[in-house]
């Protein structure tokens, strides 16, 4: 990433990597928060890689995440009653297919608490949710299956070593 403008293959959702630019953009949107809530599943695979990263960005910044934990959709009201409670000035909502899968339930919660939220996936900001910043879901399935009928289409690699053999 470092060096652009070379080929590669692959597809990455940048999950922990678009963090960072989330804490600020959530900062640009509520100046006069320094501590936030960071809601994150604690079963998604990189989520202590992403907390990590928060972290880094807010210390920046000079902002303190707090760190709330939801697995389930009674443990999100729990973590509002939290957010509530603590009055915390702003939210970032961690990735997870979880929450995508839920997301109507984070835009009233947030609509009804009357607090700034960045998202990360589009589909919270259709669903109504204020702010989001993140890769397309959509569009990176559409690559994965444009680069799978590629491979699938292309020959087999027993022609390629062929043709290395015979260019000795």
């Amino acid at each position: 990433m470092s060096r652009p403008g070379g080929n590669i293959t692959g597809i990455n959702i940048f999950t922990s990597e678009l963090a960072a630019k989330r804490v600020g953009l959530l900062h640009d949107l509520a100046p006069n928060a320094p501590v936030f809530a960071h809601l994150v599943n604690p079963n998604f695979p990189s989520t202590e890689d992403i907390i990590e990263e928060v972290d880094k960005a807010a210390a920046l910044l000079g902002l303190k995440p707090v760190v709330l934990k939801a697995a389930s959709t009674a443990e999100i009201d729990t973590a509002f009653a939290a957010i509530q409670e603590k009055r915390l000035g702003a939210l970032l909502v961690g990735s997870d297919s979880f929450f995508l899968s839920v997301r109507d339930q984070f835009v009233a919660l947030t609509a009804r608490a009357a607090i700034p939220t960045v998202f990360e996936q589009r589909e919270f900001a259709t669903a109504g949710g204020l702010m989001r910043y993140g890769t397309s879901l959509t569009d990176a399935y559409r690559q994965m299956g444009n680069y799978a009928g590629r491979i699938l289409r292309s020959p087999p690699i027993c022609r390629l070593c062929n043709r290395l053999r015979s260019s000795w």
